[in-house]
């Protein structure tokens, strides 16, 4: 690795996270850090359950449990604790109302703005957990299943998406 391999993030003169750009992406420390390196949608909550593997489970202020990973390997947290469960829009499908399998998260909500950007289309969608925003790729061709402002659709994501950062 050479000294342009590594970003060191910082705040109030204080290092948050240094790594490769994908480990600050994929891995964000804190939710400084996942703001910081590109668009997170953030879900805020309380820890329910830990293990030993490193996965959390955050119940939302909707009662919308998540589970996904830790991603600061020094975190200790405890049943009880603030969390904040960050999701990638890129990860997030738009869908019509279908129940979610296990190891994914699936929740109602409402197209509130659609905006083309060229090689995706971005959605601002109203859900019970608040305004999240997701991305579809276009992949060359126009987008499979078009949907709009004002129609209903279900955001599901992967488990795997979830970063549980401690708030």
């Amino acid at each position: 690795m050479t000294m342009s391999d590594v970003i060191v993030v910082m705040r109030d003169g204080r290092i948050q996270q240094q790594g490769s750009p994908e480990e600050l992406y994929e891995r964000p420390r804190n939710r400084f850090v996942a703001g910081f390196i590109g668009q997170s949608n953030s879900i805020s909550g309380r820890i329910v359950a830990v293990d030993a593997g490193g996965s959390a489970t955050v119940e939302a202020q909707s009662g919308l449990a998540l589970h996904g990973r830790l991603t600061d390997p020094d975190a200790r947290p405890a049943v009880g604790d603030s969390a904040v469960v960050a999701v990638r829009p890129e990860r997030l499908e738009l869908g019509g109302a279908h129940e979610a399998g296990s190891g994914w998260t699936s929740i109602a909500g409402r197209i509130r703005q659609g905006t083309y950007l060229g090689d995706q289309s971005e959605f601002r969608v109203e859900t019970d957990l608040g305004s999240l925003v997701a991305r579809r790729p276009h992949h060359g061709r126009a987008i499979e299943g078009n949907v709009g402002p004002g129609d209903a659709v279900t955001v599901r994501w992967p488990d795997e998406a979830n970063l549980v950062l401690m708030a």
